[in-house]
C-alpha cells in the first residue's frame, strides 16, 4: 500500500509566496520553512501558473473504503494470509 502524502496547507503556501516576493531565495525559504527546495519550486510554480495556492479538486472516483475500513481489512488479512474468505 502507498503512503499517502501530507498537502502543505495553504497558509504555509501563501507564506512561500510571500518570501519569495519580498527576494527571499528558494533555498533560504526551504531552510526556513523545512520543507524540501523542490517542493518551494512547485508551488512557486503552480502560483505563476494559477495565479492561486487553493489546493484543487482530485480527479477520479471516491475510494469505497474508508480509511478505518481500509486498516480494517489489512488487519483481517495479516492475521490469517492465505486463509478463504467467503
Amino acid at each position: 500500500m502507498v503512503k499517502p502524502r501530507n498537502e502543505l496547507s495553504v497558509c504555509t503556501k501563501e507564506a512561500i509566496v510571500k518570501l519569495n516576493n519580498s527576494g527571499v531565495s528558494q533555498g533560504e525559504i526551504s531552510r526556513r520553512l523545512a520543507i524540501p527546495r523542490t517542493t518551494i519550486t512547485d508551488v512557486l510554480k503552480r502560483f505563476r501558473n494559477r495565479g492561486s495556492v487553493e489546493n484543487t479538486d482530485r480527479s477520479g472516483a471516491p475510494s469505497k473504503l474508508s480509511r478505518r475500513d481500509t486498516r480494517g481489512l489489512l488487519r483481517v488479512v495479516r492475521k490469517k494470509p492465505g486463509k478463504e474468505f467467503g
